[in-house]
């Protein structure tokens, strides 16, 4: 079975790439096709699957979807000057629950009104060991 599959940022499909890469057989072949984010809630319907950031669901009328509701990486941490307040994207993000789940001693935020913040690419204090440790 070959189906498209809509995307916009190259993260997107790294829980895919064992598929991608034929390292698992499954009879399914994904034909990818990037598109810009701000455009993907316009060319839904080109698409037989999408990958689509959890906003976009709001604007696309009867959608079908799975997801983990996960970004993939393979380091955290935080970045800036944590001296008592964290900020965080929302209060339903990841980052929040990971740092209410520690009982860290930082008060968490939600904005982006501190220097201190939850972050997967660059970090000053890596908390990746202890991530691993708890899970």
């Amino acid at each position: 079975m070959k189906l498209t599959l809509g995307y916009s940022t190259e993260t997107d499909l790294v829980p895919l790439k064992p598929l991608l890469e034929g390292k698992i057989n499954r009879d399914v072949v994904l034909e990818t096709i990037k598109v810009k984010e701000d455009e993907l809630k316009f060319m839904f319907s080109k698409f037989d699957l999408i990958y689509v950031p959890l906003p976009l669901i709001n604007y696309i009328q009867d959608i079908k979807f799975l997801s983990n509701a996960a970004k993939v990486t393979d380091r955290i941490g935080l970045k800036g000057k944590c001296n008592d307040k964290v900020c965080v994207s929302s209060s339903n993000s990841t980052e929040y629950y990971y740092l209410k789940m520690f009982e860290t001693k930082l008060t968490v935020s939600r904005g982006s009104d501190c220097e201190c913040y939850v972050s997967t690419d660059e970090v000053d204090e890596d908390l990746t060991a202890y991530w691993r440790k708890k899970m």
